[in-house]
């Protein structure tokens, strides 16, 4: 493994393993493995509740039509699956929007959103405060 690459977060959900690498910067913080499984959880959002373990799974296409998530902080959808990718726009928490492609990316899961009337990339979990890894959408909207 390069010496320029970090470990953020591994968390374990079902029986999948997922390990997430970010390139480490003087900002970054590294998130070991052990630290997360000695009781630190995945927040929804910037709350102080912990998301389930069902929270995690990625999003799942019915013959109806696309998925749909609920964001639930305000969110920076991109131009391309990267955190380092232009911003198009901000999507408000608690807004609904539809999903037509994910993908699993090296920093974790990214999903194209149509967000008003583009498409644009979204991550599903990020690092809060630079220490805790959360949740930034849940799949499926309240109705």
């Amino acid at each position: 493994m390069p010496n320029d690459w970090a470990l953020w977060g591994a968390y374990e959900a079902a029986s999948i393993v997922a390990v997430i690498f970010e390139r480490s910067g003087t900002e970054g913080r590294a998130i070991t493995s052990a630290r997360i499984s000695s009781g630190t959880c995945i927040y929804l959002g910037y709350t102080a509740s912990c998301a389930e373990v069902s929270a995690l799974d990625a999003p799942k296409w019915d013959e109806d039509g696309l998925p749909q998530a609920r964001v639930l902080v305000d969110l920076n959808a991109r131009a391309e699956a990267r955190p380092d990718a232009n911003v198009v726009a901000t999507i408000p928490q608690n807004t609904c929007v539809a999903l037509e492609q994910c993908l699993e990316a090296s920093d974790g899961r990214w999903c194209r959103a149509q967000v008003a009337d583009t498409g644009a990339w979204i991550r599903q979990q990020v690092v809060r405060r630079g220490q805790w890894p959360a949740l930034t959408y849940v799949n499926g909207c309240a109705r």
